[in-house]
């Protein structure tokens, strides 16, 4: 069996409910970011039977910028931390559900190959969030996040990304600050705002318009005492003039598995363009 590569142009689908609901223990770092939406693109929503999705040990090392020299004990925290992410989902007493994205990791040598793999399997309570859902979702291609360079820019990405086809999206400052992951005491003070406009809003505004297939604009929505800002009011548009670094059928040819996991989405119309 040949090596599977990273594929960068596969499709991520992801549940609305997933993409606004903040993952703690430290919020994810910019490399389990990147691990999540490929562990998303690997899957297939329509089968749960695809939950353990192995990456073959190289693969793993670069998404989570792993060094070939890295000790045993820096390799198994780093799979530890993963497992560790867990997320709070309201329910329908009022209250929310606390649970792990991932319940269990595997390392091992392939027999067939001979060569050494990462497996993660997601946690029971997790799948209602990863699969068998016909609505309330949104998509990207994978090469969109792997382009970016920060978790502000991955969650912001994801954030507009998910508002796309509506065109605008209004929300509040703590709340967007809640999604992308910034701690409470972050960017606070008489000029701390200026510095969230300059380091988060219009660092990823340049970010997505360089490397992604959105671009945002932005102004104030509702206002408080002394010109407070309360609310962002997000413009997104189609990135028209950027094209994917990637050529989709290209990359296929080399990854035929790729492509069928492409085509069973293509399937279930998650490919196709939602109202």
């Amino acid at each position: 069996m040949p090596k599977k590569n990273i594929n960068k142009t596969a499709l991520v689908v992801k549940r609305n409910v997933l993409n606004q609901i903040e993952i703690k223990e430290k919020y994810m770092t910019l490399q389990e970011l990147r691990f999540f939406s490929i562990y998303l693109a690997k899957i297939d929503q329509r089968d749960i039977s695809t939950r353990a999705v192995r990456f073959p040990l190289v693969d793993f090392q670069k998404i989570m910028d792993l060094n070939m020299w890295d000790n045993t004990d820096h390799f198994e925290k780093t799979l530890d931390k993963l497992l560790q992410k867990i997320v709070h989902v309201p329910n329908n007493i009022g209250g929310y559900d606390t649970f792990q994205l991932f319940k269990k990791s595997r390392v091992g040598k392939d027999k067939t190959t001979n060569e050494w793999f990462v497996e993660i399997n997601a946690h029971d309570d997790a799948l209602k969030l990863m699969f068998e859902f016909k609505n309330k979702y949104f998509k990207y291609e994978l090469w969109n996040v792997l382009n970016l360079e920060s978790r502000n820019q991955i969650r912001m990405y994801e954030i507009l990304k998910q508002y796309e086809n509506v065109g605008e999206r209004e929300v509040s400052v703590e709340q967007l600050k809640k999604w992308l992951g910034i701690k409470s005491d972050d960017y606070t003070g008489s000029s701390g705002f200026q510095h969230f406009r300059v380091k988060v809003l219009e660092a990823c505004q340049k970010a997505l318009k360089e490397k992604t297939d959105i671009y945002y604009e932005f102004k104030k929505g509702k206002g408080g005492r002394g010109g407070k800002w309360l609310t962002i009011i997000f413009t997104i548009h189609k990135n028209k003039d950027y094209k994917s670094p990637v050529n989709l059928e290209a990359f296929t040819k080399i990854c035929p598995e790729l492509k069928e996991n492409l085509a069973k989405k293509e399937t279930y119309g998650y490919t196709k363009t939602k109202k």
